[in-house]
């Protein structure tokens, strides 16, 4: 089986949006001003989530596509693209972690804590390693 390169494309272009939001969020609010905010909130709520589904929905594609290759959750999906040298080894433990936060914002929605939420948009550049990562892989690959 063939990876989709239009699914992986699509993925990535998603991300990128949510990234220009996220990125919007951090540039123009302080940690205070954050905090005391409900819409930035949501806004930062629901764009870190896409952010993740985002690079889990490829990660998955794209080892679904491999052989024997069947993640159990979708920290093992990061886990088997850094096996198969598709990820480095600092993108996968940061990609497990978000997976891991990603299920606290679907899941434990009345427990978020927003000072968490806000140390996480600190560390956006992970999306990009990852889309970095991930376009050298599909390009080497088709």
């Amino acid at each position: 089986m063939q990876i989709n390169h239009d699914i992986i494309m699509s993925r990535l272009q998603r991300l990128e949006n949510c990234l220009l939001k996220l990125k919007n969020i951090i540039q123009n609010n302080s940690k205070k001003e954050f905090l005391k905010n409900d819409d930035l909130h949501d806004i930062a709520e629901r764009n870190l989530q896409i952010a993740a589904q985002s690079c889990i929905d490829i990660g998955n594609h794209i080892v679904s596509k491999q052989k024997g290759a069947f993640p159990e959750g979708y920290g093992d999906i990061f886990r088997k693209l850094f096996e198969t040298g598709i990820i480095d080894e600092p993108t996968y433990i940061k990609m497990s972690n978000i997976a891991g936060f990603r299920n606290i914002l679907v899941h434990d929605y009345l427990k978020i804590n927003y000072e968490i939420v806000f140390d996480n948009l600190q560390d956006l550049d992970v999306f990009v390693t990852f889309a970095e990562q991930i376009n050298r892989f599909i390009h080497g690959e088709m």
